[in-house]
């Protein structure tokens, strides 16, 4: 006993209108028989004979021209070779995705690298600044800095913390 689930009749009519396209019975710009004559040639209803054509138009095999009637668009090869390519993209996009992502991270770790090298310097020219001043005898001009320090990016704290200022 198979447990194959029966067809529906615009699946058959549909299956066999597809083997005409693929055997070339049906040509790419051809005309398909109109729904009167799909109606009389597989004894089947209007709603059947439009189904199945519906059916063939959504999968890219048929098109339909305004007052004109439905044309054959595409052989079923390559609808297939259409879809593979339209696969083989999306894999394509998520693997430029995840390498964006790659390279925005590496990105960021070398920009925060450099910011810290940075801060680790300004600290050091400022604690030299600090001891110059010491040694000229001079005040260190904690104003005039203020306005530079006021500038500094949040994570200064974590920065004077390292550099011992």
């Amino acid at each position: 006993m198979t447990d194959e689930i029966p067809r529906t009749a615009y699946e058959e009519v549909a299956d066999k209108l597809r083997a005409q396209i693929e055997s070339g019975t049906l040509r790419v710009g051809d005309a398909i028989p109109s729904t009167a004559q799909i109606c009389k040639d597989y004894g089947v209803s209007t709603t059947v004979a439009r189904r199945a054509v519906s059916e063939l138009r959504s999968a890219g095999l048929l098109i339909g021209r305004a007052g004109k009637g439905v044309y054959v668009k595409a052989t079923p090869k390559e609808v297939e070779s259409r879809k593979v390519d339209l696969d083989g993209l999306a894999q394509q996009v998520g693997e430029l995705r995840a390498t964006v992502e790659e390279i925005q991270a590496a990105r960021d770790e070398r920009v925060d690298a450099e910011l810290g090298r940075l801060r680790r310097q300004v600290g050091l020219i400022h604690t030299q600044l600090m001891d110059l001043y010491a040694r000229l005898g001079q005040s260190y001009p904690h104003e005039s800095l203020a306005e530079f320090e006021n500038e500094t990016p949040p994570d200064r704290e974590s920065t004077n913390r390292r550099t011992g200022t």
